[in-house]
């Protein structure tokens, strides 16, 4: 997914964006965003490559008992690409 949209935007819209999507990674952070929600980034491989997860209450609960390095199973929704990293929200633990 990351290197779909490293690649291409609009293809990579196109074959993501919207589209339920389950994923199993490795975390590479766990962060809150503006709201106190968690933002999970899961990792694509290289330096800075990530793919970032979001979810609602239940998401963050689960994701405060969470350890980077550990792998996650998530299905989410696509949302696109913000400033260079594909975005996936409605997130929940599988």
């Amino acid at each position: 997914m990351y290197r779909d949209y490293d690649s291409n935007e609009i293809a990579a819209d196109n074959k993501y964006k919207g589209k339920l999507l389950k994923v199993t990674g490795t975390v590479e952070s766990i962060n809150s965003d503006f709201v106190d929600e968690a933002v999970v980034e899961i990792t694509a491989g290289g330096f800075l490559e990530t793919v970032s997860a979001e979810g609602d209450s239940n998401f963050t609960n689960t994701a405060a008992t969470l350890s980077k390095g550990q792998e996650i199973t998530v299905l989410c929704r696509g949302a696109g690409e913000i400033m260079g990293f594909p975005m996936m929200d409605d997130c929940v633990f599988q």
